[in-house]
């Protein structure tokens, strides 16, 4: 079971598996990868990523708040399953899915 990020935009859901490797950065510039287009967000607002094998937020922005679960954050928060991490203008749910680790996809007998 791995952590993913789950939201809704233009009646459509997404579902952004959080990698085991690397960050997730999310906010307003083109080159994140989450993009929320919205004045109220920073250009690099907050980044999601995973070390030791545990999930974590950190919030970036200097002027736009990242709420976690109803709280404001500041610096870097340990994510949970059923998490509620609430952007300016979009609550993203902390989600599981079933999604191989690199580990098994590596290990995966090929047909």
């Amino acid at each position: 079971m791995r952590l993913a990020l789950r939201w809704s935009e233009d009646d459509e859901e997404i579902i952004l598996p959080i990698p085991e490797e690397g960050v997730v950065s999310i906010g307003r510039g083109d080159d994140c990868d989450v993009v929320l287009s919205d004045a109220t967000v920073s250009r690099q607002h907050a980044e999601i990523y995973t070390r030791d094998g545990v999930t974590y937020i950190r919030h970036i922005s200097a002027t736009n708040p990242t709420y976690l679960n109803g709280e404001i954050m500041v610096g870097e928060k340990r994510l949970n399953l059923g998490d509620e991490l609430w952007f300016p203008v979009r609550l993203v749910h902390v989600t599981a899915i079933n999604w191989p680790s690199m580990h098994e996809r590596r290990t995966s007998p090929s047909p």
